[in-house]
């Protein structure tokens, strides 16, 4: 995960391949909008990117765009001329990415994220999302539709008879009334790591030009590291895989080096004692008048 370099500075996972830099849901409607986006991990397993509309092969930059809550962007025209050949009875979660094959619509529970909301804004001008997105048909779309399940009764009563005498179908329709609980089953287009990294990175300014440029460290995340850079993240990273480990070599030091300075106290107050003693002229018997010594004159 990395910072956003707008100035909301948000937290985000999300890299734009292009201008190699942080972006946030308000940064890919503002200022990346045609950009391919994806996560950094992504990104630093393969930097190779294609700016084209993966519906006509053309340049993203030549037409309007549209991005999907999965963040593939394509040319608006080519997307509603996909999604309008698809029949007109096709259910909300049938209309899906043309890449991930993830839903179009944005469900109803998802939060109002700007990518979201830009989403809404396109798809509510066109007929066939309007369903997808909940908002009334018009009134033109209606009688087409009315149309379209009157012929399809009328072909109902024009089959055989024999038609309606068959077994149970070995296959059962599938129900499509909350298409809200499929469309929720994914919400995000990328794999999120289960680790993320942490990017660390800061920004030095010039103090006495507010118009200087703006120095970013982390251009230079990728340059060579130093053998002393190398060393100490190998020392922070060994001290914490090993500290469960060294705990009870822990406690064994400590308990060898009380036991050795309780001897050496022992040993102390036994030696001071002795030569204490040996000095005491208490326990000098010359000095001891019920003790009589005779000298030796020899």
């Amino acid at each position: 995960m990395g910072l956003c370099k707008c100035p909301k500075k948000k937290v985000t996972q999300h890299f734009c391949f292009e201008h190699k830099v942080n972006v946030c849901e308000f940064c890919m409607v503002s200022d990346h909008p045609k950009c391919v986006v994806g996560p950094y991990l992504n990104w630093l397993e393969d930097d190779s990117f294609t700016k084209v509309c993966s519906l006509c092969r053309q340049d993203l930059a030549n037409d309007e765009c549209i991005r999907l809550l999965c963040y593939h962007v394509f040319h608006w025209p080519c997307l509603n001329r996909y999604a309008s050949d698809m029949p007109s009875n096709t259910a909300p979660a049938g209309y899906t990415c043309p890449d991930c094959h993830k839903p179009i619509f944005p469900p109803s529970s998802a939060a109002n994220t700007p990518v979201s909301l830009n989403l809404r804004k396109l798809l509510s001008t066109v007929e066939w999302a309007r369903v997808g997105l909940g908002l009334p048909i018009v009134e033109n779309n209606r009688n087409s539709l009315i149309a379209d399940d009157s012929n399809v009764s009328n072909y109902q009563r024009n089959v055989p008879q024999i038609i309606h005498h068959n077994p149970v179908s070995s296959t059962t329709p599938i129900p499509v009334n909350n298409v809200s609980s499929f469309i929720n089953s994914s919400s995000d287009s990328f794999t999120i790591s289960s680790n993320p990294r942490k990017v660390h990175e800061s920004e030095v300014r010039f103090s006495n030009n507010s118009n200087a440029p703006l120095l970013d460290i982390d251009e230079d995340k990728y340059r060579n590291k130093s053998p002393m850079e190398f060393l100490s993240r190998w020392f922070r990273s060994h001290g914490a895989f090993s500290r469960q480990r060294n705990s009870y070599r822990r406690w064994i030091i400590v308990g060898i080096l009380a036991f050795i300075a309780l001897c050496t106290i022992i040993h102390y107050f036994l030696k001071m004692g002795r030569l204490t003693a040996d000095n005491d002229p208490l326990l000098d018997p010359n000095f001891n008048p019920n003790i009589r010594v005779e000298e030796n004159n020899l």
